[in-house]
């Protein structure tokens, strides 16, 4: 994450991460875990990475002086993520704001959630389209899928360990066969842009069916 400023109703933006105590802590690389190019929009910056030691009990206090630079002027300041299209991890986790020195007072309505990471649903219509592979519905606020299977001889127990993770499509594979006498079943869940999984399902009794080993 970095920190940016504008003076012009955010029509261009300078980062001032520079002035903030503590500041940045890594550099986003510009490789993706393919080993090609990286396409996040600020590959090569520095920035706030990885987790505090501390989270989620303590956070981290951060002060920025912005000194005098931008006196008598109006601005924006933002807190700014940028990930790849390969992968996503949690975001960033910010609480109480405070400003000191203004004319005037920033945060002054809070919004309504514009909803664009949706929790996950359900995955419906699962089918398998040969022996080996399987597919099903897209959901609508999917960042990737993640695929439990086990012993139905154990149901229902955890309703199935972490079989595949990350899944980037609506198709899944698994060519291995059951003990002799025995049957597998599978699960898939959706996770959304937040890394916040859906449910496995529902049981009978309307309740979700449980999760206590998640994919990681």
């Amino acid at each position: 994450m970095v920190l940016e400023i504008s003076a012009d109703d955010g029509t261009s933006w300078t980062d001032i991460g520079a002035l903030a105590t503590p500041g940045y802590n890594g550099v986003i690389s510009t490789d993706d875990s393919n080993g090609g190019v990286s396409t996040n929009p600020l590959a090569g910056r520095p920035a706030y990475s990885a987790f505090t030691t501390s989270y989620p009990t303590v956070f981290t206090p951060t002060t920025v002086n912005l000194g005098t630079s931008y006196a008598g002027q109006n601005v924006r300041i933002r807190f700014r993520i940028g990930t790849d299209s390969l992968g996503f991890q949690k975001g960033a986790e910010i609480r109480n704001i405070t400003t000191s020195g203004l004319t005037n007072t920033p945060f002054t309505a809070v919004i309504p959630d514009r909803a664009l990471c949706p929790a996950p649903g359900e995955v419906q219509n699962q089918i398998w389209t040969s022996n080996t592979t399987m597919v099903w519905d897209h959901e609508a606020s999917v960042g990737a899928y993640e695929l439990y299977r086990d012993l139905v001889s154990t149901l229902p127990g955890g309703f199935g360990a972490c079989q595949q993770s990350a899944i980037a499509t609506e198709m899944a594979s698994d060519a291995s066969n059951p003990p002799v006498g025995a049957g597998w079943f599978y699960l898939v869940t959706a996770r959304n842009a937040l890394h916040e999984e859906g449910t496995k399902g529902f049981q009978s009794s309307g309740a979700p069916r449980p999760n206590p080993a998640p994919c990681p």
